[in-house]
C-alpha cells in the first residue's frame, strides 16, 4: 500500500494498514494482548486476538493485482 488506511473487523476490532506492516489498533478484548503485539512486516508471527476470532498474517506475492486466496468470517 501507499497510502495507510483501516478496517474494521467484526464489532470490535480495528485494523491499521500501512506501507510494510500491518497492526491491530484497537480491540474490545479483555486482554489487548493482539494490540500489544504491535506491527508485523512478514509472515514470521500473526497477530491474533482469540476472544474475537480474529487472526491478520501476512501472505501472498507482491505482484500486481494480487488478490486473496479467501477472507473468512463467523
Amino acid at each position: 500500500v501507499t497510502e495507510s488506511y483501516t478496517i474494521d473487523v467484526g464489532d470490535g476490532n480495528t485494523v491499521l494498514v500501512e506501507p510494510g506492516r500491518i497492526s491491530m489498533l484497537s480491540a474490545d478484548c479483555p486482554d489487548q494482548l493482539c494490540v500489544k503485539r504491535g506491527a508485523i512486516s512478514d509472515s514470521l508471527y500473526p497477530i491474533v486476538c482469540l476472544p474475537n476470532e480474529v487472526m491478520i498474517l501476512i501472505s501472498g506475492s507482491t505482484g500486481s493485482g494480487q488478490q486473496p486466496d479467501a477472507i473468512a468470517g463467523r
